[in-house]
């Protein structure tokens, strides 16, 4: 390995969003019944901010499981892999919450 690539390495870690998906695809479910009662009552906005509070402590927990089960993990990158996580985690709700209030609104018209 040149010295270019160890110094770029310790930048950029190309298994941050492969553990990041594989984070948030095991934490979907958990998160969709932590929040969706409350977040299908909320403007679009406002639920971004409610989810993204909410998971916080959960993902802080799942990103220090992964540092425990990978040896190859730096830890300087332990904060990117939490944003990343929670920024998948939010957005996968709010793709489900609109998913859900589009197919009511469709059986609604059709009724």
């Amino acid at each position: 390995m040149s010295w270019f690539q160890r110094v770029f390495s310790q930048f950029c870690d190309s298994s941050l969003p492969e553990i990041a998906n594989e984070i948030a695809d095991r934490q979907k479910k958990s998160v969709w019944e932590l929040v969706h009662q409350r977040v299908r009552l909320m403007p679009p906005a406002e639920a971004r901010g409610y989810v993204h509070a909410r998971v916080s402590g959960m993902v802080h927990a799942e990103v220090d499981r992964a540092y425990y089960h990978r040896d190859r993990l730096k830890l300087s990158l332990r904060e990117r892999l939490v944003r990343i996580v929670q920024a998948k985690l939010v957005d996968q709700v709010l793709v489900e919450l609109r998913e859900r209030q589009y197919e009511k609104l469709a059986v609604g018209k059709a009724a």
